[in-house]
């Protein structure tokens, strides 16, 4: 049975408990997958991983974030949802300016979806309120 010993546990395991790595010796990690997890998991902090994608995607920071969120009493700055409408989030989505970059305000992902989507055209906005009206 082919295996190798865990550089981090130290426990001798067969060659299936370590992620295939192309450049490695073995063709295999150093590290078993229990011990890559558990490492993993010691590593990675959710809100300083929200905070350095809030200041590097928008500029912003959680500060900012939370302050905008107070403005707008919790909700979605169109509809004020207090819900995000995200399987994977609670929270409300940035809204900014794709020219600019300029933040507008925190959105449900519906309204920040339906902006996208009509390419934040407001012309095509109003065509599709008429629309709405007629039918």
């Amino acid at each position: 049975m082919d295996g190798k010993v865990c550089t981090r546990c130290g426990v001798y395991k067969p060659l299936s408990e370590f992620h295939y790595r192309y450049k490695a010796k073995n063709k295999r990690n150093s590290e078993c997958k229990a011990c890559m997890a558990q490492r993993n998991k010691e590593w990675y902090n959710a809100a300083d991983s929200r905070r350095k994608a809030l200041k590097k995607k928008y500029g912003i920071s959680l500060e900012d974030y939370d302050k905008m969120l107070e403005q707008q009493e919790y909700g979605c700055k169109i509809c004020g949802s207090k819900k995000s409408h995200m399987k994977h989030s609670d929270y409300l989505c940035v809204d900014h300016c794709h020219t600019t970059g300029k933040v507008r305000g925190l959105l449900c992902s519906k309204c920040n979806s339906a902006i996208g989507l009509l390419d934040e055209d407001t012309n095509r906005m109003r065509l599709a309120i008429q629309y709405l009206g007629a039918a």
